[in-house]
């Protein structure tokens, strides 16, 4: 399934939500996930409603789509016609047998009321690369009464495992297999656990079965008419017909493929009432709006096209799932002048002989000198075949803004929400019934450039239903302070912060337990001398879930798709996850590394905390700079620094949800965490003839797994010189010291702390404008100091040289390498192939020739050779041509 980038819509109580980091949400579409802004803040009270575009394609598919539109003085005419149908052929990625399409046709439009088994014997027997199975019976008790099963089980015998099995999630007590967390094998493994010895209800949620997909047709036919009655009154109606066949390879179920729906809508505007100074249209405007809607229990739109709301509105819950014939009726009446509005609406829904509903809608509106007042309601009445309901929802909103106050505003909020639902065979409140009210009051600034201020406070009380009545169970209270300060054009402050505090009334009433809340988000950034010193500061806070994932490493047929390794340390043939590594060299990526995500979620506390500083990065524009002496050498320097905590923790005493520097925090309560600290002194930053820098990196990245916790850190401090010795001569010096550890709460075998120092010396010669050269030379020292290691140690004395030759369109580099390793340790560990870098003790050599070649204005050819030798390893040669393009 493939969503589709940025066709989603998220609705929140209602209202659509904007993506992005300055507005309520971001989505991850790898994921499958969406995380709100500290500008949303989400509770157990939040009505959260996401549409999404995606192709689920396992078949050749084709798209027509036809429209025409004719138009005259007063009537207009239009016709659509859309057609997409999967071919009977698969496209390859789930290639369909001939027992598969024969049960597909079998089944007709009842393809998830029974499943396909996922459990298939392999071609060829036992295959070493793949997780395999056996099959073989087992026997268990069910009240004292022995029962047999077949079964499948995770296997490394070649002789007995030679089944390879697809697993569905079928849900909790629906399956006999679960997940087995306990080994280590690349890929997720499912092991067969005993139904309830009682009961006999199974204890898993997983089955090894396939849900197969049919080809399906979809048509979508409408024809539309408008006419203008009047000057002031239309006319629109539009019929739609619609033909899906759910199972092509089927005949059966076919009687509900076609369907249709009708839709009209009358509009008339009426002006009346004496005519206001210096206009032509009169005082008082009357609008009259009539529509009617009618879906036959078979059409099929192409997207929802009804609000996200609907079902909730009508108090569908019980109904959406009969398929019924719809009547949908509205008419409403809207009486405004300049100053005032007044609004309603009658609407009746019938759905057959299963559900009607009336609903009321009003609304008045007044605005004058400041004072403005909006004050609607709905009342809904509904009653289907097990229950009837009375919905109310008034609310009330009133502000004022004062002139003399420089148009500063106060106001006040209320709203209520009381849906009684009652069933029909008891007359009693049903569960699904709920109670709250919500007030708020406000002071806002009016909208300014430079400053802007507003704070607002709410208290919601929630009712539960306790027999025939409500009684309040939960209080929350609710702050929010926002607003942005900008001073001139060298500044600006802006801040949006919500706390919020849940009160249990009742613990006898809820399962909630008392919280608080904080989100919000402080932002500031500066400039100053005329831009020779710039900041940026950046302050999150917030709470969510954490989804717990775990990894599974995929072979590809082409290397430049991969990132990973297998090296079998263990040398059993089975590929386990702790024997991947990142390749160092491109030609050895045989591996993709796929996230597979879990419905474990813990729940966070998130800070976020970003500050960048830069000082002096054009230091030509330093009044300095034209200076002599020490202000002149001062000029020279510039600085940037950039700090940046990502953290997530767990709810543990002692943990700050405030501080992103605090360091004391327990391993139960550290659920991930990034940070990254980055200082670099530069001096003559663009100056060809000598430069130097100064720089220190602190890294460190922790990520929680299914498995346990991993964490990286790296921490490296350089020194990096430049000198122009003469027009065509280079020298560079980079000094270096280096600490990176691995610690993995899982696989212990792979924890490091790998201290080191390297020196490395560059000499570029520039022939002429089209060849130049590069020698040069590292000596690297390393050495394993974590306590449990074996001390492994390293030195490396690295010889490359470097050439570049351009001739017309043509580019030739050549890159060759020699390294000669001293390594202390033991042999095929994931320690060595860290300290290494994927290099061997011994002697290793590294050569590399390229060459491109412009064939078009925007095209070029690329051949690449590599060759190298490592150690006591074979010679290895690979050449590789691509053509590449530039739009």
């Amino acid at each position: 399934i493939i969503i589709q980038s940025g066709t989603e819509k998220v609705y929140v109580d209602g209202a659509l939500m904007g993506r992005g980091l300055e507005n309520d949400y971001v989505i991850d579409y790898n994921r499958g996930d969406i995380r709100f802004t500290n500008k949303r803040l989400i509770t157990k009270d939040s009505r959260i409603v996401v549409d999404f575009e995606y192709a689920d394609q396992n078949y050749t598919r084709s798209m027509t789509a036809f429209n025409t539109e004719y138009q005259q003085k007063k009537l207009r005419v239009n016709f659509n016609f859309f057609n997409e149908q999967d071919g009977k052929n698969s496209t390859g990625i789930n290639e369909l047998s001939l027992a598969q399409k024969q049960f597909i046709a079998e089944q007709g439009d009842r393809l998830d009321e029974q499943l396909f088994s996922g459990v298939d014997t392999l071609e060829g027997g036992y295959d070493p690369d793949r997780i395999m199975y056996a099959r073989f019976d087992t026997i268990f008790k069910i009240n004292n009464v022995f029962t047999s099963q077949t079964i499948v089980k995770y296997s490394t015998n070649s002789e007995v495992a030679i089944y390879v099995a697809r697993f569905s999630e079928v849900g909790q007590g629906n399956g006999n297999y679960v997940l087995d967390t306990e080994n280590a094998i690349n890929g997720r493994v499912y092991k067969w656990i005993s139904p309830d010895s009682i009961t006999g209800v199974p204890q898993g949620r997983f089955e090894p079965v396939i849900r197969l997909v049919a080809p399906q047709k979809l048509q979508l036919m409408t024809l539309g008419a408008a006419y203008q009655l009047t000057k002031s009154s239309s006319i629109f109606t539009e019929i739609a017909m619609s033909n899906k066949d759910l199972n092509r390879f089927s005949d059966k179920d076919s009687g509900d493929d076609r369907g249709f729906s009708v839709f009209t809508n009358y509009k008339n505007k009426w002006n009346f009432g004496k005519k206001e100074k210096g206009k032509k249209e009169k005082k008082w405007t009357l609008l009259t709006d009539v529509k009617y809607e009618l879906v036959q229990e078979n059409f099929n739109p192409l997207n929802p096209y009804r609000s996200s709301e609907f079902t909730r509105d009508w108090n569908l819950g019980n109904t959406k799932k009969n398929k019924r014939t719809e009547n949908i009726g509205t008419a409403g009446l809207v009486l405004k002048n300049k100053n005032t509005s007044l609004e309603y609406e009658f609407s009746g829904f019938l759905q057959d002989s299963i559900y009607r509903g009336t609903k009321h809608f009003s609304k008045f509106r007044f605005s004058k000198k400041g004072l403005n007042i909006l004050a609607q309601g709905s009342l809904l009445q509904s009653e289907s075949l097990e229950e009837k309901s009375d919905f109310f929802r008034p609310k009330i909103d009133l502000s004022k803004s004062f002139k003399k106050l420089n148009d500063w505003s106060v106001g006040v909020y209320g709203e209520r929400e009381k849906n009684e639902r009652k069933s029909i065979v008891a007359d009693t409140l049903s569960r699904t019934s709920f109670y709250y009210d919500l007030y708020r009051v406000y002071l806002k600034s009016p909208k300014k450039d430079k400053f802007n201020f507003g704070i607002n406070y709410s208290q919601r009380f929630d009712y539960q239903l306790v027999q025939s009545d409500f009684f309040q169970n939960t209080t929350a209270q609710e702050w929010n302070v926002n607003g942005s300060w900008s001073q001139k054009k060298h500044s600006r402050l802006s801040w949006n912060m919500t706390y919020r505090e849940l009160v249990i009334i009742d613990s006898t009433l809820t399962s909630q337990k008392p919280q608080e809340t904080y989100l919000g988000r402080v932002n500031y950034s500066a400039r100053f001398f005329k831009s020779l010193f710039r900041s940026n500061t950046t302050y999150d806070i917030g709470s969510g879930q954490e989804r717990k994932i775990e990894f599974a490493y995929q072979s590809v047929n082409d290397p430049s798709l991969g990132t990973y390794i297998w090296n079998d340390y263990n040398h059993d043939g089975e590929q386990q996850n702790n024997e991947f590594e990142v390749a160092v060299f491109p030609q050895d990526t045989m591996y993709i590394r796929i996230p597979l995500y879990s419905d474990l979620f813990i729940r966070t506390n998130n800070i976020q905390f970003n500050q960048s500083l830069h000082f002096n990065q054009n230091y030509f524009k330093n009044p300095w700079f034209l200076k002599k002496g020490l202000k002149n050498i001062l000029s020279r320097f510039s600085t940037i620094s950039t700090f940046r905590i990502n953290r997530k923790t767990r709810e543990v005493p002692g943990v700050s949800q405030w501080n992103p520097f605090q360091n004391d925090i327990p391993d139960e309560g550290l659920v991930s965490l990034s940070s990254l600290i980055n200082n670099s002194l530069i001096f003559n930053q663009r100056d060809p003839k000598f430069r130097c820098q100064v720089s220190f990196t602190n890294n460190n990245n922790r990520l929680v797994l299914t498995s346990g916790f991993e964490n990286r850190k790296i921490e490296k401090q350089s020194f990096q010189t430049f000198f122009n010795l003469k027009r065509k001569f280079d020298f560079e010096v980079l000094l270096e010291k280096k600490q990176s550890s691995y610690d993995s709460e899982f696989f212990n075998n792979r924890d490091y702390q790998i201290d080191g120092w390297s020196a490395s010396p560059k000499f570029t010669y520039r022939i002429s404008k089209k060849f130049r050269t590069k020698l040069s030379y590292q000596f690297s020292d390393k050495k394993n100091i974590l306590e449990a290691s074996e001390g492994e140690t390293a030195k490396f004395h690295d010889f490359s040289f470097e050439a570049k030759y351009i001739r017309g369109t043509n580019r030739f580099l050549l890159n060759l390498s020699f390294i000669d390793i001293n390594y202390n340790g033991t042999r095929n560990t994931p320690i060595e192939y860290a300290i290494l870098e994927s290099l061997q003790n011994g002697k290793n050599y590294i050569w590399k020739f390229t060459v491109e070649r412009r064939v078009a204005k925007n095209i070029d050819l690329v051949i690449v050779y590599d060759g190298r030798r490592r150690g006591e390893a074979n010679t290895v040669h690979t050449g590789r041509a691509q053509v590449r393009a530039t739009f």
